[in-house]
């Protein structure tokens, strides 16, 4: 986790948020609260830091994950888009 800003925009208001680069669990971990848990302390690190959002990203193929974070009540608030280019070997 680490404290972030939004990039400067002069269209948005910058923001600061904390940011859960990844958690993962193996299967035999899983439903057992544990990543409940961690992102419960996500959200108190947060408070302690003075910040009032926590961000995330998922990949869009992970179901499981995206449902675990609907649970938790985070919304889908913008969409990273690439494409693979040849660089001409």
């Amino acid at each position: 986790m680490r404290v972030v800003a939004s990039p400067e925009d002069p269209i948005f208001r910058r923001r600061w948020c904390v940011y859960v680069d990844e958690i993962a669990m193996t299967r035999s971990y899983q439903g057992q609260g544990i990543g409940r848990r961690l992102m419960e302390r996500a959200d108190q690190w947060a408070v302690e830091q003075g910040v009032n959002e926590v961000w995330l990203d998922v990949w869009e193929a992970n179901e499981g994950a995206i449902t675990f974070y609907e649970r938790l009540g985070y919304e889908t608030v913008r969409r990273r888009m690439s494409r693979g280019v040849d660089a001409g070997s």
